[in-house]
């Protein structure tokens, strides 16, 4: 297991997002602001545990002032509810691409049990599937 941050992924938008989507990765997407205070105080927790995932979980890191589409786009499906939400996508060869949006796990609050169960899940699928 390497150091995480080599598998951090630059997303500007939908358009970027629907590319990098049907890759043979997880990938993980943390929303958060920079004003956002349930979003700092996950903030230790979530960098830790991101630093300790395996090299097939990709992580895209979404501030929702610089880059808000995807964010309104999955908000508007219902998909999440507010920040912090971290939201992962396990790779599928037959991905249905008219319910893409929908994540095979995510936690939506800034609760410190959640948010650590989230990443053991994580962790799990992820080790399944190397």
């Amino acid at each position: 297991m390497s150091t995480h941050l080599n598998n951090y992924i630059t997303v500007e938008g939908l358009c970027q997002w629907l590319k990098v989507l049907p890759t043979p990765n997880m990938i993980l997407i943390q929303f958060s602001a920079d004003w956002c205070g349930p979003c700092k105080s996950i903030q230790s927790l979530c960098h830790k545990q991101l630093m300790d995932l395996p090299d097939n979980v990709h992580t895209i890191k979404i501030d929702i002032d610089k880059h808000m589409d995807l964010y309104m786009f999955l908000k508007k499906k219902k998909m999440l509810k507010g920040i912090p939400s971290l939201l992962v996508w396990y790779p599928c060869e037959d991905r249905d691409m008219d319910v893409w949006y929908i994540p095979s796990d995510s936690v939506l609050s800034s609760n410190l049990t959640d948010v650590n169960s989230f990443f053991v899940r994580c962790k799990e699928k992820a080790k399944q599937l190397c």
